[in-house]
C-alpha cells in the first residue's frame, strides 16, 4: 500500500485495515513458527503497512488537536508574559563567554 492510498482512506477504513493487518501478522508468525511460511518477507511488509496506517492515524489526531488548541496556546504565552529575548540565559551564551575568558 502506498502512502497516498492510505491517506485517502477514511478513519473507519484505516481501523479496519489495521485490524486485518494485525490478524495477518499473527497468522504469519504462526506459519513461521510451524515452518509453513514460504515468503518470510511478507512479515516485514505487513509490519510496515501497520506502521504506515498507525502513522497516518496519529497524524490526523495531531492535526485535529492542533487546530483545536492553536489559539489557546498562543494566548497562554501572552498571559504569562513568557517571551524570550536574545541572550537570556541560554547555555550556548554562557559557554561562549567562558571560552573567551580562558583564551585571554
Amino acid at each position: 500500500m502506498k502512502p497516498i492510498e492510505a491517506r485517502s482512506m477514511s478513519a473507519d477504513e484505516i481501523d479496519d485495515g489495521l485490524e486485518r493487518l494485525r490478524r495477518e501478522a499473527l497468522n504469519l508468525r504462526f506459519q513461521k513458527a510451524t515452518g509453513q511460511l514460504e515468503k518470510v518477507s511478507r512479515i516485514r511488509a505487513t509490519r510496515r503497512e501497520i506502521a504506515l496506517l498507525e502513522t497516518i492515524k496519529r497524524e490526523r489526531i495531531i492535526a485535529s488537536s492542533a487546530s483545536k488548541t492553536a489559539a489557546p496556546a498562543a494566548s497562554s504565552a501572552a498571559r504569562t508574559g513568557a517571551t524570550r529575548t536574545a541572550g537570556s540565559g541560554s547555555a550556548a551564551d554562557g559557554a561562549a563567554s567562558t571560552s573567551k575568558d580562558k583564551e585571554e
